[in-house]
């Protein structure tokens, strides 16, 4: 170890650095104190103009460390302080706005219409109708605007407000339109709910409304719009033909490779297709009520029906997104939607819908595959959702509303000979004769199947 030389100046000994710090501390400020030159550590002389080291012991370096942590602490109260103190005013302040927008709506629009599965049908092409009508092109503008407003309702001359909300996914949608007539008074609801695979949503209509008529169409017609009323007997084909589906008595059966459908009654109307149209339909007499309560209980969502009671229809048309021009014979040609399809009697020149696929949860991909006509017959392969679904092979005759179904396990074709499946041929007049083999649910004085 090498000894101070003695001199001011000097550094302290390579060996003594090595040692605990406090050690040398206490050495060194001894040394300084003697002015002994043979001190293990030597005095260090400042430069000119250094400041001198300060003077600070260990437990004063403690406290230091004490009060800031102190300090700290007390920083962090007020600062959790402060920000609990700002959210609750900000919660309070959050409340009194929505009660006040709540009592006092202002009018809210989207950009843009809303509707139920926009997503799907915006993926949709225009619609394709051999011809173009106002009716068709109606269909893909519904007056689905989602928000709150201020206007007269029921034509009373007093300020009505309203509010309107949606809920739902792919595959279910709820509506809720919220009514004060006038504002001051008790709001009425109208709860819409339904699958959007069944084309059809259903509600109960309040007491309320049904004592106020002018009030439900006037709701009706600022919902929905003013062309989509329609009364039971005057509804679209496609519509009457789900809502015969859904309510029908008739059983299913089986006639060999066949399972026979329910049959339903024709709807004929002039000229060419064309797309269906948003409808709104009242169940409010005694038998629209017992209507309302078979759909209801078929159209129950996790087994709930809704109460017997005045019920409102709502068809989503929509959702068929186009109209195509399918398979043509010389008498007869087929339309065909993404879920359903039409024939066109051309030499008596009408048309009507002969079936609708029920039942999918998401309505983005086509069910409709394809189709044949013969000119009397029609067949129509439909691919049900799933990845691991069979496709099914339908066969409608149009004029007597009976159709039979069986899975397509192999390739067909469908001309005037008949429907070859595979190896087997299956006759025109076999087929027909199957068909008739239904029961209607509701007997006709001329069934035709006994002329056919």
């Amino acid at each position: 170890m090498r000894a101070c030389s003695g001199s001011t100046g000097t550094r302290c000994s390579a060996g003594l650095r090595s040692r605990s710090g406090a050690r040398r501390t206490r050495r060194a400020v001894r040394g300084r104190r003697t002015g002994v030159a043979g001190s293990r550590c030597c005095a260090r002389t400042p430069r000119r103009g250094a400041r001198p080291a300060p003077d600070i012991s260990v437990a004063t370096l403690k406290q230091h460390v004490v009060h800031g942590g102190m300090w700290v602490k007390w920083l962090g109260v007020v600062t959790v302080g402060i920000l609990l103190a700002t959210w609750s005013l900000g919660t309070k302040t959050s409340k009194q706005l929505r009660s006040f927008r709540e009592s006092n709506p202002a009018p809210v629009a989207r950009t843009a219409p809303f509707r139920p599965n926009e997503r799907e049908a915006a993926r949709a092409p225009t619609a394709r109708a051999p011809r173009d009508s106002a009716r068709s092109r109606a269909a893909h503008a519904a007056p689905w605007q989602e928000g709150s407003g201020r206007t007269d309702l029921d034509g009373d001359g007093v300020v009505d407000c309203w509010r309107l909300s949606y809920d739902g996914g792919n595959a279910y949608g709820s509506w809720l339109m919220v009514v004060k007539a006038p504002c001051e008074s008790i709001a009425i609801e109208i709860r819409l709910s339904g699958s959007f695979g069944a084309f059809i949503s259903l509600a109960p209509l309040a007491k309320a409304l049904i004592e106020r008529p002018r009030l439900l169409e006037g709701i009706l017609a600022h919902w929905f719009g003013n062309d989509s009323r329609r009364s039971l007997a005057d509804v679209d084909g496609s519509l009457a033909w789900l809502i015969e589906s859904y309510t029908s008595d008739s059983d299913t059966a089986s006639d060999d490779d066949w399972k026979l459908g329910r049959p339903y009654a024709p709807h004929w109307s002039p000229g060419a297709p064309v797309l269906p149209d948003l409808e709104a339909v009242t169940l409010i007499s005694q038998p629209e009520q017992e209507l309302g309560a078979k759909l209801a209980k078929q159209l129950a969502i996790d087994d709930a029906p809704l109460p017997p009671g005045p019920l409102l229809l709502v068809y989503f048309a929509h959702n068929h997104h186009k109209l195509d021009l399918g398979t043509k014979a010389p008498d007869l040609a087929v339309h065909t939607t993404d879920h359903a399809v039409s024939v066109e009697d051309l030499r008596g020149h009408r048309w009507s819908w002969i079936f609708v696929v029920t039942g999918q949860m998401r309505l983005r991909k086509p069910s409709i595959v394809r189709t044949a006509t013969d000119g009397l017959l029609v067949a129509i392969e439909i691919a049900p959702e799933g990845s691991e679904s069979q496709h099914q092979l339908i066969i409608v005759d149009p004029r007597l509303g009976r159709w039979a179904s069986r899975e397509a396990t192999r390739e067909w074709k469908f001309d005037s000979n008949g429907l070859q499946f595979g190896d087997k041929l299956y006759p025109r007049d076999q087929l027909a004769e199957t068909l008739c083999r239904s029961k209607p649910s509701r007997p006709k004085g001329n069934d035709q199947c006994a002329h056919h």
